[in-house]
């Protein structure tokens, strides 16, 4: 009776744990030992979540690694990259110290690097190819250090770049759209972020900065916040499209139009005003819950 009663408890969890596991484990290629041939729907496999979180047997990390892994599979690059407007890059003429300069300012370890502009890659630079040349700058080159670059499309799934990247051995991706823009850029730390989240507090910090709670129980928001952060923080279920990323693209997609400073959104219960815009572009939203005050998550 003891024993089956703990595998009656535990078998939630197990199975729940023992499916992110082997799920997690495919996403690199790899085959986790133990499969017993078991096949479980997703539906199924968040009614055991679901049941396993009431039952107290799951940890909050837990959870999180488990919503992760899900979330994974249905995020979209342009969800996750970094937006052409935010890329920093030097152009194909720039000298030794152009861009070890740029390196130090910005603290990335590579840069785009940009011909006529940013949809005419030339590829892109790494801050350690730049060791060999400290002592003698004047035989620099940058032709000789460019990497080629490798291309991603913004509507492809995170799950099928990871394995693009692995079977064309790249870590730094230029994302591309339908016509062959440049929409933004993707790293190999950027995908393995998505599963176990940031390594550092950076993002977190940021987030924390975007969204920021007022006396009266309203938030003022970043319009460059990101929808799926915003989700994450407050709780909040907006809907995620391919047509934009960011708060001020999910208002201007729900009006069907742009928006100026004082006009409202409606969706869900939850009033957006727009506080502030710059050039036509949403810098500022108010949120303001009717009924029940949204829960903040960290």
């Amino acid at each position: 009776m003891p024993l089956q009663l703990f595998y009656t408890i535990f078998s939630y969890p197990i199975r729940a744990l023992d499916w992110t596991g082997t799920k997690t484990v495919r996403l690199f290629g790899l085959k986790a030992s133990g499969e017993h041939g078991s096949s479980y729907t997703e539906d199924e496999i968040r009614s055991l979540i679901k049941l396993s979180q009431e039952s107290g047997h799951l940890n909050e990390e837990e959870q999180r690694l488990i919503n992760r892994v899900f979330e994974f599979s249905d995020t979209t690059v342009k969800e996750a990259m970094i937006p052409r407007t935010e890329i920093v890059a030097i152009p194909e003429n720039s000298t030794f110290d152009d861009i070890i300069a740029a390196f130090q300012e910005h603290g990335y370890s590579r840069l785009p690097v940009f011909r006529e502009s940013l949809d005419d890659i030339a590829g892109f630079v790494h801050s350690k190819d730049l060791v060999t040349y400290s002592k003698r700058p004047r035989s620099f080159k940058l032709a000789d250090i460019i990497h080629k670059p490798n291309y991603v499309v913004d509507t492809a799934h995170l799950e099928d770049v990871l394995r693009q990247m692995q079977k064309e051995k790249f870590h730094f991706g230029f994302v591309v759209d339908e016509h062959g823009g440049v929409e933004g850029i993707i790293t190999l730390d950027d995908l393995l972020a998505e599963i176990v989240g940031e390594i550092s507090d950076e993002h977190d910090e940021e987030v924390n900065e975007q969204i920021n709670e007022q006396t009266d129980g309203s938030y003022l928001l970043d319009g460059g916040l990101a929808v799926r952060d915003l989700n994450r923080r407050l709780d909040m279920h907006l809907p995620i499209s391919e047509s934009y990323t960011t708060v001020a693209g999910f208002l201007m997609s729900e009006a069907g139009q742009i928006l100026s400073e004082g006009e409202t959104v409606g969706f869900n219960g939850h009033k957006f005003t727009v506080e502030k815009v710059d050039k036509r572009r949403i810098t500022s939203v108010r949120l303001a819950a009717n009924g029940s005050k949204p829960e903040v998550s960290v």
